[in-house]
């Protein structure tokens, strides 16, 4: 992953973690969407973005992709 690209994905991804402490899961669940669609291969933003997943067929996916990536 390139450089900026990769500096965007970490700061969303402390973006979520922030946010989810901040009571704030819908906003942290969409910015985790933005680092999966910006980082499909990144299994981090694929862990993250299960933590905040609004269904349980979702964080599912979620994980087994981040499994299948690392």
């Amino acid at each position: 992953m390139q450089k900026k690209l990769q500096a965007e994905v970490s700061q969303l991804l402390e973006e979520v973690g922030q946010l989810i402490q901040q009571g704030e899961r819908e906003r942290a669940y969409q910015s985790s969407l933005r680092a999966t669609n910006m980082a499909p291969g990144e299994p981090l933003a694929w862990y993250v973005r299960s933590q905040t997943a609004p269904s349980s067929e979702e964080q599912l996916m979620c994980l087994s992709r981040a499994y299948s990536l690392d």
